[in-house]
C-alpha cells in the first residue's frame, strides 16, 4: 500500500502543476458581476492528461460466499474498466469504469491503486453469468479511429456556391453546408475526380508554409499546449436563415496561382479590421490558408480580377444578398460601396481611382467607383419587362450576379431585372446592354443569368431564357458584345448555377455547377466552333449520406441518421450489410432509441427562422418509429397546456397556432432517456417561464427542466430536474443519473449570441472574463453537470459536479434549427460530450473525471494514421454524437461524415469467472 500512496501523491503532485496554469478564478458576466457556475466544478487538469499505467497485481478473482471478490493492482494511477464478459466475447455486465485516485467513481475505492470489488455473478438483467464467462480488467482507454460510415468525400450537397479553376486545372468547388457555419470547398482535377478538401484547410498545410496558426489567424484557443483556431458559429453572414446556404462567397485564382477568397464567415463589422476596404484571404493554392483578415464586403456579392493585379469588388444590395441584420449601410466601414463596384490593387488594398465615366456620365475627377451608391436595398423583382430608372440603369447595380473583365479591359456585369449584360469600357464608359441572343434566327430574351466568363474572343454566358421552362444553357458568344454571335449553346439542368473556365486545359474546358441537377458538376469540352463532350460528375453514390444531421444508435451495431438533404430516416448495419430509408421531413433536434420498447423517438424544433415552413413540420413534433421496421407508431405525449393556457402562449407565436406543439414549451424538447420502468425523460422550458429563451436569475434561477412522462405518454412529473438553461445536450446514465449541458447563471443572449461568436478586437457586449482574461469560447465556461437519479434542482445537494469544458452547437437553447444530440452515454457509464470550439469529444467517467480526448480541428484530409489514434481524427463542426456497446459515433456538419471510434484499451488482462 506504500507504493500506492506514493504513486497517488506523484498523480496530485502532476494535476496541481498542471491546475496551476489553469484559471480557476471566479467567473465575471459582461457586467462584472461574479457568476454562479456551480456547486462543484471539475476541470480537466484534475484528471487528465496522466502517465499511462499498466496492471501491477492480477486480476485475482475468488469466490467468496454468494460474492465474487475481483482483486488487482495499477502501477500508478489511470482508468480503468472491470466487466464480465460471455464465452463469445460479448459484455454481460459492466462493475466499474473511471480514473483512480481521490475522485474515482463507484465502485473503486478511493486513493488507492489496489481495488477490490464484489460481483454477485450476474448479468445486467439479474440472470447467472454463463459457464465460461470472463472477468476483463483494463487499463488506459485509447480510442481507435475505425472508419466512416456512409460517407463520399467527393460528395456534393444541394448547393455549389462557387466555382473556380486554378493555372494547373484544378477545380475548386464551394458547398453550401447548412446554416451558421463556414463553406466547404472541395478539388477535383481536370478528370472531374476528387482531389482533396482545401477549405477548411489542413493543418499539415501550416507545416508546408513553416507557420503556426497563431502567425496566421488571430483568434486561438489553447489547449495542451496547442494552438486552435477559434471561428464564429451564431451569425457568420449578413443574410437570411432560410437563404444561407444559396449566398456565394465568391473566389478567383490568377495566373501566377494566388488565390483571393472571400471569408464566408464574416460576422459583425465590429470584429474587423477598421478602415480597411476589402476582406479577402490570400494565398497561393497549394498553400491555402487564412492567411490574411481584410473586410471584403458585408453585404455579399460577387468580384473580378484582371491581369494587372486589381479587382473589381462588388458591393450588392439585392435583398439575398443584404439579409436581415444588421442593414447594409450600417455595416459597411466604407458608405459609398453599396450598389458600386470598387476598383482595388489586391497587392496593396488601396482603391485605384482608373474610373473617367460613371456609366455615360463623364467625372470631372477620377474615381474608384463605378456605379451610383445606393442608400435603399432594392426589391428583387425578377419577372419585370423593363428596368426601374431609379435603380437599375448604367449607373445602378440592383442585382450583381456576376461579371468579368476580358483581355481589352472590358467590364462585363450579368445585373438588373429584366436580367441583362450590362457593358463597359475600361474607363467606365457605358458601352451599351445585352438583354437576349439571336438563336436559329430568333430572338429569345432572358429569364435569369447565373454565370459570365471572357473568352479570348468573347465570352460564355450561363442563365435561363424565359422560355422554354425547365432549362439551363450555356453559350459560347464571339463577337461584338452587345450584338454576339453565338457560336455554339447547349441545355444544362434549371439548377445550374456559377461558371469556370480552365483555359489553360487543350481544348478549354468550362465547368458549370449544377448543370445536371442537384449535387452535380457539367463539364463541357469547348472545341472551338461546337460544343464537345458533357461530362456528369456527382449525384451522390449510392447508401452514402448528404448531410447527416442527426445520429442515434442501438445495441445491435445500427446506427440510425436523419439525412437532411435527404429528408429521409435511413438505418444502417455496416456488419450486416443493410441500408433501411424512409422519408422523413423537418430536421429533429433529438433522436433517442428507446432499447426497452424497441422504437426510435424524435422530437422537432418549430424552427422560428423560416427553413421550415407548416407543411415541413411533422405533426405535433414528435414521432415514434418502430426499430425494426421503421414504420411510426400511434406513440404520443400528453399536452403540458390546457386550452386556455394555450390561447395565453408565447407572443412569438401568437400567429402560429397551427405549428404550436402543445406537448412542449413551444421548442420540441430534448429527450434524455429512459429509466428502468420504462419512463421518459425530455429537456424543455420550464413551464412558469414567459417564453422558451427565458433567462435565468438569481431569484428564477431554473428557466429549464426535464419533464417525466409514463410509459404510455402522460407526464408524470412537469419539473424532474430544475435546470438553468432550456436548451442543449441531456442523456442518462445505467443507473437513472442525467447529465445536461449547462451555461453559467447570466443573460442567455450574452451567452448564445453576443459571447460564442466574439472573436475579434471589438465584440457586441463585454466578454465574460476570469480575472483579466477574457473569455472568448463557449468551451471556457460552459459545463456537463451530473443530476442525481432522485432529480432535484442545481445548486442544490441534486447537483453532484460539473466539469468545465464543453461547448455545444446553440448552448443555452434557441428556436434555431439545431440538433442538441452533442452528449451520450454509453453502457458502461462512460459519457461523451463534445467541445466544438475546440474540435474534440471529452470521455469523461461518472464522477467527472476526464479519461479520453478524440478529434483536434482539421479537415477531410485529417485522418488517424494506421495505428487509427482517435486524437488524430479532423473535426470542423461536431453536430451529435451516439454510443453502443463500446462504439461511438460523431457526426461533422461540415465535412458532412459520420465517424465510428471504438473504445479500445492499452492493456486488457482476462481471468476465467468461477
Amino acid at each position: 500500500m506504500n507504493g500506492s500512496s506514493l504513486a497517488i501523491g506523484s498523480l496530485l503532485a502532476i494535476v496541481l502543476a498542471q491546475s496551476a496554469s489553469v484559471d480557476r478564478e471566479p467567473l465575471k458576466d459582461n457586467r462584472g458581476q461574479t457568476v454562479f457556475e456551480a456547486k462543484r466544478i471539475i476541470l480537466d487538469a484534475d484528471s487528465y492528461p496522466r502517465r499511462p499505467a499498466r496492471i501491477a497485481e492480477g486480476p485475482i478473482v475468488r469466490r467468496e460466499g454468494d460474492r465474487v471478490q475481483i482483486r488487482f493492482a495499477l502501477d500508478q494511477p489511470d482508468d480503468v474498466l472491470v466487466r464480465i464478459v460471455d464465452p463469445q466475447g460479448n459484455v454481460l455486465r459492466t462493475i466499474g469504469c473511471g480514473v483512480l485516485g481521490e475522485n474515482a467513481p463507484e465502485p473503486f475505492e478511493k486513493n488507492t491503486l489496489r481495488q477490490q470489488i464484489a460481483w454477485d455473478g450476474n448479468d445486467r438483467e439479474g440472470k447467472t453469468a454463463p459457464a465460461g464467462s470472463m472477468v476483463e480488467v483494463a487499463v488506459g482507454l485509447s480510442p481507435r479511429f475505425e472508419r466512416f460510415i456512409g460517407y463520399d468525400p467527393a460528395q456534393l450537397l444541394a448547393e455549389v456556391v462557387w466555382l473556380e479553376v486554378d493555372p494547373e486545372g484544378r477545380l475548386y468547388v464551394q458547398v453550401g453546408t447548412g446554416r451558421k457555419t463556414d463553406r466547404t470547398m472541395l478539388r477535383f482535377n481536370r478528370q472531374g475526380q476528387y482531389v482533396d478538401m482545401v477549405y477548411p484547410s489542413n493543418p499539415k498545410s501550416l507545416d508546408a508554409i513553416g507557420k503556426r496558426i497563431d502567425e496566421v489567424w488571430p483568434f486561438v484557443a489553447r489547449y495542451e499546449g496547442e494552438a486552435i483556431p477559434h471561428r464564429p458559429r451564431s451569425w457568420p453572414t449578413f443574410v437570411p436563415y432560410s437563404a444561407d446556404p444559396l449566398i456565394p462567397f465568391p473566389m478567383r485564382i490568377a495566373r501566377d496561382g494566388t488565390a483571393y477568397f472571400a471569408e464566408s464567415t464574416t460576422g459583425y463589422p465590429r470584429w474587423a479590421s477598421k478602415g480597411e476596404l476589402y476582406r479577402l484571404f490570400t494565398t497561393h493554392v497549394d498553400r491555402f490558408w487564412f492567411l490574411q483578415m481584410m473586410p471584403l464586403m458585408y453585404s455579399m456579392g460577387p468580384f473580378a480580377i484582371d491581369d494587372k493585379g486589381c479587382g473589381y469588388i462588388v458591393t450588392s444590395t439585392a435583398e439575398f444578398c443584404t439579409g436581415t441584420y444588421p442593414p447594409t449601410l450600417t455595416a459597411l466601414s466604407d458608405p459609398k460601396a453599396p450598389g458600386t463596384i470598387r476598383k482595388v490593387n489586391l497587392q496593396s488594398g488601396e482603391l485605384q481611382a482608373d474610373f473617367k465615366y460613371n456609366g455615360n456620365q463623364l467625372l470631372t475627377e477620377n474615381s474608384a467607383y463605378l456605379g451610383v451608391t445606393q442608400t435603399v436595398a432594392a426589391t428583387r423583382k425578377t419577372d419585370r419587362s423593363r428596368p426601374d430608372p431609379a435603380c437599375d440603369d448604367h449607373q445602378h447595380f440592383p442585382d450583381l450576379v456576376d461579371l468579368t473583365v476580358d483581355p481589352a479591359g472590358r467590364i462585363l456585369v450579368a445585373d438588373g431585372w429584366p436580367r441583362r449584360v450590362k457593358i463597359y469600357q475600361a474607363d467606365g464608359r457605358f458601352l451599351g446592354e445585352l438583354g437576349g441572343l439571336e438563336i436559329d434566327g430568333r430572338r429569345r430574351e432572358f429569364q435569369d443569368l447565373k454565370g459570365i466568363a471572357w473568352e479570348e474572343n468573347g465570352f460564355y454566358l450561363l442563365g435561363v431564357f424565359r422560355d422554354p421552362a425547365g432549362k439551363a444553357f450555356l453559350a459560347k458568344c464571339a463577337g461584338d458584345p452587345l450584338r454576339p454571335r453565338v457560336v455554339w449553346i447547349v441545355d444544362l439542368d434549371a439548377k445550374a448555377r456559377h461558371l469556370a473556365v480552365d483555359r489553360a486545359a487543350s481544348p478549354v474546358l468550362v465547368w458549370a455547377g449544377m448543370g445536371h441537377g442537384h449535387a452535380t458538376l457539367s463539364r463541357i469540352t469547348d472545341l472551338g466552333d461546337r460544343a464537345g463532350e458533357i461530362m456528369r460528375v456527382g449525384g451522390g453514390e449510392p447508401r452514402t449520406f448528404r448531410y447527416p444531421w442527426n445520429i442515434a444508435a442501438d445495441d445491435d451495431g445500427s446506427l440510425y441518421v436523419h439525412d437532411r438533404d435527404r429528408q429521409s430516416l435511413i438505418c444502417t448495419n455496416d456488419s450486416l450489410g443493410d441500408w433501411r430509408e424512409v422519408p422523413l421531413r423537418g430536421a429533429p433536434n433529438s433522436m433517442l432509441v428507446d432499447r426497452r420498447n424497441r422504437r426510435l423517438l424524435l422530437t422537432y424544433s418549430l424552427g422560428e427562422n423560416g427553413a421550415y415552413s407548416k407543411e415541413r413540420l411533422e405533426e405535433e413534433g414528435f414521432l415514434s418509429f418502430d426499430m425494426d421496421t421503421l414504420q411510426r407508431q400511434p406513440f404520443r405525449l400528453q399536452g403540458v397546456y390546457s386550452n386556455e393556457e394555450l390561447a395565453k402562449r408565447d407572443r412569438l407565436f401568437a400567429g402560429r397556432t397551427d405549428a404550436y406543439y402543445p406537448w412542449t414549451k413551444t421548442y420540441g424538447g430534448t429527450l434524455a432517456g429512459t429509466d428502468a420502468e420504462g419512463n421518459l425523460y425530455v429537456r424543455d422550458a420550464a413551464r412558469d417561464q414567459k417564453w422558451h429563451k427565458a433567462t435565468p436569475s438569481e431569484k428564477i434561477p431554473c428557466a429549464g427542466v426535464i419533464r417525466k412522462y409514463t410509459p404510455d405518454g402522460a407526464i408524470a412529473d412537469e419539473a424532474f430536474c430544475r435546470l438553468f438553461n432550456t436548451g442543449g445536450g441531456v442523456a442518462m446514465d445505467s443507473k437513472g443519473c442525467f447529465y445536461a449541458v449547462e451555461l453559467p447563471l447570466m443573460n442567455w443572449n450574452s451567452v448564445v449570441h453576443n459571447f460564442q461568436t466574439a472573436i475579434g478586437a471589438d465584440s457586441i457586449a463585454p466578454l465574460p472574463r476570469r480575472g483579466e482574461v477574457p473569455i472568448r469560447t463557449q468551451s471556457g465556461f460552459a459545463h456537463v453537470v451530473k443530476i442525481d437519479a432522485k432529480g432535484g434542482a442545481r445548486d442544490t445537494d441534486a447537483e453532484l459536479w460539473a466539469h468545465r469544458g464543453v461547448s455545444c452547437t446553440n448552448g443555452g437553447g434557441c428556436y434555431c434549427d439545431w440538433p442538441d444530440m452533442h452528449l451520450a452515454v454509453d453502457p458502461a457509464d462512460r459519457v461523451f460530450v463534445a467541445d466544438i470550439d475546440l474540435h474534440m469529444v471529452r470521455v469523461l467517467d461518472s464522477a467527472g473525471n476526464m479519461i479520453a480526448r478524440i478529434g483536434r480541428w482539421g479537415n477531410a484530409e485529417t485522418v488517424p494514421g494506421a495505428d487509427g489514434n482517435s486524437r488524430d481524427l479532423g473535426f470542423r463542426m461536431i453536430y451529435c454524437v451516439a454510443a453502443s456497446g463500446d462504439n461511438l459515433y460523431v457526426s461533422d456538419k461540415d465535412l458532412r461524415r459520420v465517424a465510428k471510434i471504438r473504445m479500445d484499451y492499452r492493456q486488457v488482462q482476462q481471468v476465467p469467472a468461477p
